[in-house]
């Protein structure tokens, strides 16, 4: 359906002579007649939403959607995976880390992965508190959606940790290439028996380490993290995969856990270097970019899946949108954003009730 028919029926709606008249449209249903869309909900739903936006200045109130004012000539569309190249992301990290080292008057720092994701803007506090444990973010999204499997939070963890560690990963290999800092991404941290944490740096007890892990793997007939990631069965997990190993590493090294942290060495004669005014704005720039990335990598996956004639498994058309909950839920910084998309859905199902009652 292109520009003009939408534009044209936009401008139908207005009442001769009365330009400042703004516009009312009872629900969704309302304005897919109008528009002559087939009245679906989720993702598609969403889209149609963001894109109406591309022609008019509008809000909602209740189930209404008030048009304020149409413009005269579209927006420009604007293509999010062309928009969301690998040097924005990094250029963004960069700028948001070494303000970070400037503002905190740091020289040196240690970062888990998510503390740094968390602090980057990556992601927002919740990300965190589900990824070893999906039941009670499950039961809370099934409020607006009944069908979410853990295989499809489970996924989503795997998508978004690999981006996440792409666009990071880049980012500070970047800086050390311009001498801004050093780092180390990998290194191994262990909690022993008496609470106290040391950096693993004993060539033999690392290699015992990397045993019990091997071992870990094979006792879930997985060759790698990867299939444990993203295995369908219910009975392997990430959360399964550390329980098992944390009991060998304590039986038979004496150590609680161990856990995977960057240290990163800034050089402080150049910081300045990376300097921003508005570190909030440029936060938020960030985590809207990087939650587009991932999604769009994820839809990508579910494209080429679904296209591939050597395999039976399909992606159904509404684990898209579910991908879209759980990102508004685990990554948008954007609380505003994410209490109106919230409040969209709930009337997504009212008006699903109001159509099949």
């Amino acid at each position: 359906m292109n520009d003009a028919f939408i534009l044209a029926r936009l401008r139908s709606l207005k009442v001769d002579g009365l330009d400042g008249l703004r516009v009312e449209i009872a629900n969704y249903k309302k304005l897919c007649e109008i528009f002559e869309w087939d009245n679906t909900g989720g993702r598609k739903r969403e889209l149609r939403m963001e894109e109406l936006k591309r022609f008019c200045d509008y809000h909602k109130e209740g189930h209404k959607i008030i048009i304020d004012s149409i413009y005269d000539v579209p927006k420009v569309k604007v293509d999010k995976r062309q928009d969301g190249n690998h040097k924005v992301y990094v250029t963004l990290v960069e700028s948001v880390l070494l303000s970070y080292f400037i503002e905190h008057k740091l020289t040196t720092a240690n970062f888990r992965k998510k503390e740094l994701w968390e602090i980057l803007g990556l992601v927002n506090p919740e990300y965190g508190k589900y990824d070893d444990n999906y039941a009670p973010l499950k039961r809370e999204l099934q409020l607006y959606d009944c069908g979410i499997k853990d295989w499809q939070i489970k996924n989503f963890y795997a998508d978004s940790r690999r981006v996440m560690n792409n666009i990071v990963n880049s980012a500070l290999k970047s800086l050390r290439n311009r001498k801004l800092i050093e780092f180390e991404d990998n290194v191994l941290v262990a909690k022993d028996k008496r609470g106290s944490y040391f950096e693993v740096k004993d060539k033999e007890l690392r290699t015992q380490i990397l045993e019990i892990e091997k071992e870990t793997l094979n006792e879930l007939n997985c060759a790698s993290m990867s299939n444990v990631i993203y295995n369908s069965d219910k009975e392997v997990s990430v959360a399964r995969y550390m329980k098992l190993r944390d009991e060998k590493l304590k039986s038979r090294l004496g150590i609680q856990y161990i856990f995977r942290r960057y240290h990163i060495i800034c050089n402080p004669k150049y910081l300045n270097q990376g300097l921003v005014e508005n570190l909030k704005a440029l936060k938020q720039e960030l985590n809207d970019k990087s939650m587009d990335k991932v999604l769009d990598t994820i839809e990508q996956r579910c494209e080429q899946t679904n296209n591939d004639p050597e395999t039976s498994f399909r992606y159904h058309r509404s684990y898209m949108d579910i991908q879209r909950m759980l990102a508004m839920k685990l990554l948008s910084t954007n609380k505003a954003k994410v209490e109106e998309y919230f409040l969209l859905r709930n009337d997504w199902e009212a008006d699903e009730l109001e159509l099949f009652a």
